[in-house]
């Protein structure tokens, strides 16, 4: 917020700064500046967190569902029964 006024307010200049009692050059200072939010910082990690779970997830999950579909497609063909089928020439 303080680099968001500094930048609408010329007079307001950054020399430096202590954090934990460590002097912070003005270099340093932007950078922090320019770091996202905790909350978004969280976000991120619990993505990356989240990400090979889900992965894993959609791997294991593909045998399953292509059982299914082949299951879904004998229990059609059984239904149409015979009469779908071909005649033999």
């Amino acid at each position: 917020m303080l680099t968001n006024f500094a930048k609408t307010n010329p007079n307001l200049v950054f020399k430096g700064a202590l954090i934990d009692g460590r002097p912070i050059e003005v270099s340093e200072i932007k950078t922090i500046a320019e770091l996202p939010t905790r909350e978004a910082l969280l976000g991120r990690l619990l993505f990356i967190l989240q990400s090979p779970l889900t992965r894993l997830a959609t791997v294991l999950a593909g045998p399953v569902s292509n059982l299914a579909r082949v299951l879904r497609a004998v229990a059609e063909k059984s239904r149409s029964g015979p009469a779908d089928a071909a005649p033999a020439s």
